[in-house]
């Protein structure tokens, strides 16, 4: 390694002269000696010096050792150590703005010079990679995609990156700064408890800004609700104290849209636009659950489109297809909106009604023998359209499965095909 270069500002040649041979003896390279400000800054930009000896009191006017020191270290960063034979008191006063690495009275032995010297130099280079350490982690954070907010050990947030703020629709992190963590109303209770246990916390949730305006909590751009995957990181001190909080936050509305989207594909008939029997069984069960709690009764119809063979065969599955379709416009028009309409499978139907009235049956008989009636007097197919169907009732008391329950309806409905009138 190359020895560090040391610079001497001092306007006294014998002092000067006597550093530079304690210098040399230890090793290191004496860049240049100045007398004055002018001339130490001149040489400081030329030989770009490891460090600065500055004596306080030089031979300018307008400058001395102090004024130098906040040009050498605010402009070229090159760390200093006063000398000076001064006693002035106001000189500890005047020392508080500087951030000088060392202070030697003269007469200054090699010992002090040397520990002194080696001390700053070593404290000047952990600062420089901290502040690299810094530089980086304020780059990663001012550019990061993914919201990040500090927050104190109280929980009181401190400062929040661009992609952060423009997720919660405000302009500056100064419009937030202050906000409390622990008031927000879109975290849950028993997350802030984890949280104040020290425990990592991870959640997706809605978030609601009609919370953030009612409440006044800041200024936001947004309304609505979104959805936010959310990372809450208690940050720990050596002896496992809580000094803060880290927090990362993703706007996630689009995928979860996307999610819901697929999961109510995944339930719907592309056809008819009705539940699917995936969808109708898992939405039965739900329902049947609250129904039993609630002690409500409930009917389920099981329908089936008469003929649907011949009609394919005959006038060809577009036909066909438009046969299921009508169907479930006569099923959409006879029961309820609160009613689980599916298609079942095929020429199959199944509808649950909730909280079905005693005779029920029969009156939904009469509604979708006149809904029939009025499909076929507008004559869409080329054939008229024929529904055959039945029903099982179910008590609040009741533990048949949906299954079971299908199968008493289609019974039900197998009387109703071969012996209608």
């Amino acid at each position: 390694m190359q020895p560090a270069k040391v610079l001497i500002i001092e306007d006294d040649g014998i002092i000067a002269h006597m550093l530079t041979n304690m210098l040399e003896d230890a090793g290191y390279l004496v860049a240049g000696i100045a007398t004055n400000c002018k001339g130490g800054e001149h040489i400081a930009r030329e030989t770009k010096p490891d460090i600065a000896l500055v004596d306080i009191m030089l031979a300018d006017v307008d400058c001395d050792g102090i004024d130098l020191e906040h040009s050498l270290r605010t402009e070229m960063h090159i760390p200093v150590i006063f000398i000076t034979a001064l006693s002035d008191t106001s000189l500890p006063v005047r020392l508080q703005d500087t951030h000088c690495y060392g202070f030697l009275s003269k007469p200054v032995t090699a010992h002090e010079l040397i520990i002194n010297i080696a001390s700053a130099l070593k404290r000047h280079s952990l600062e420089k990679a901290l502040r690299k350490s810094e530089e980086k982690f304020r780059l990663i954070y001012e550019s990061s995609p993914i919201g990040i907010e500090l927050y104190d050990e109280q929980g009181v947030l401190l400062d929040a990156n661009r992609a952060c703020l423009d997720i919660f629709g405000v302009s500056s992190a100064d419009e937030v700064r202050g906000f409390k963590l622990f008031e927000d109303p879109n975290v849950s209770d028993d997350l802030k408890e984890k949280l104040r246990n020290g425990e990592t916390v991870r959640y997706e949730a809605p978030f609601d800004f009609g919370l953030v305006r009612s409440l006044n909590l800041y200024h936001t751009s947004k309304s609505g609700i979104i959805h936010l995957d959310v990372l809450i990181t208690p940050l720990r001190t050596n002896d496992n104290g809580i000094y803060g909080y880290l927090v990362q936050v993703q706007d996630i509305t689009a995928r979860t849209l996307y999610e819901n989207t697929l999961r109510e594909l995944s339930m719907v008939d592309q056809l008819t636009g009705l539940y699917n029997r995936r969808g109708f069984i898992k939405l039965a069960e739900q329902q049947m659950n609250l129904a039993k709690r609630n002690g409500e009764r409930m009917m389920l119809f099981f329908i089936d489109l008469n003929n649907m063979k011949k009609i394919n065969d005959q006038f060809g599955h577009p036909e066909g297809d438009k046969a299921l379709i009508l169907t479930a416009g006569i099923l959409r028009k006879t029961f309820r909106t609160t009613d689980i309409i599916s298609r079942w499978g095929g020429d199959e139907f199944a509808v649950l009604m909730i909280n079905a009235k005693e005779g029920c049956g029969d009156n939904i008989g009469i509604r979708l023998t006149e809904a029939i009636k009025e499909t076929n007097s507008e004559a869409i197919l080329k054939t008229e359209l024929g529904l055959s169907w039945g029903c099982a009732s179910i008590s609040s008391e009741g533990n048949d499965e949906i299954e079971t329950l299908i199968a008493r309806a289609d019974q039900a409905m197998y009387y109703h095909k071969h012996h209608r009138t």
